[in-house]
């Protein structure tokens, strides 16, 4: 017999922001990156730090939000949760001057881009065995898809079609007007990996090869040669690839401490 669980969305939610035995749930990362900034406050500008710390403070007071979950719209919080994300992406961009920590920040940012959009790929490409298909349950799993990412406007004017799943992959995968494709993020981690080494007088041949490697293996990525080697060895592939860059970069750039 099936037993079906009923959904409790507040229950759920709360789970997400403040599980303590999660690492990832939002509060723990919150917390992390208020004492990593904390660490190098000096580093960092005043207005990067006082939006870190208010996002951490306002996810502190879990009561209150608890209260709003539970009693009102869980996505208050989220859409909350969102614009202050999206605040903390503006003052980086707008006020950290454009040394080393300006490119160490984006290097980790764009490196766990990389690793996120992958298992992205991993999670909801389901479908991805099945012949391209057009029909009403396709096209709203693949517009929400493209929905949840902010794609969906770009990928109807870019490719003036119906939801085929060659060219979604082309964009979430090779396309490089889309901020969250994965080459998108490869070719801005190499950009500020660039400046870091002539900031630092180095010269890491061996991590810009594995960039450009994992560039060009984006770059001329199809759907049919995907299929061809199998979409789990593809993302094991990706997976191995971005591993050996993110280590390649922690050996050369923080190995001594």
């Amino acid at each position: 017999n099936l037993v079906i669980e009923e959904v409790n969305t507040a229950k759920s939610v709360n789970t997400i922001l403040f599980d303590s035995s999660d690492p990832n749930s939002i509060f723990n990362i919150a917390y992390k990156t208020r004492e990593n900034a904390r660490s190098i406050q000096e580093q960092i500008s005043r207005e990067l730090w006082l939006c870190i710390n208010k996002q951490y403070l306002f996810l502190r007071n879990n009561s209150a939000i608890k209260s709003v979950i539970e009693d009102e719209d869980p996505l208050k919080i989220l859409d909350e949760l969102l614009n202050m994300n999206a605040l903390y992406y503006g003052i980086a961009d707008l006020t950290q001057e454009r040394g080393s920590p300006y490119c160490f920040m984006n290097c980790g940012k764009y490196i766990e881009r990389i690793f996120r959009n992958i298992d992205f790929l991993d999670k909801n490409f389901i479908r991805v065995d099945k012949n391209s298909s057009t029909g009403i349950e396709d096209s709203v799993y693949w517009k929400n898809l493209l929905l949840s990412i902010g794609g969906y406007q770009l990928f109807l004017r870019t490719y003036k079609s119906v939801f085929d799943i060659d060219n979604i992959f082309e964009m979430l995968i090779s396309n490089t007007n889309f901020p969250h494709s994965i080459y998108y993020a490869v070719k801005k981690l190499e950009t500020h990996l660039s400046r870091l080494n002539i900031q630092n007088n180095k010269e890491n041949n061996e991590l810009l090869f594995l960039i450009g490697k994992l560039e060009s293996k984006l770059k001329y990525t199809k759907l049919s040669s995907i299929k061809e080697i199998g979409f789990d060895n593809f993302i094991k592939s990706a997976q191995n690839d971005i591993s050996e860059i993110s280590m390649t970069f922690n050996k050369y750039y923080f190995s001594n401490y």
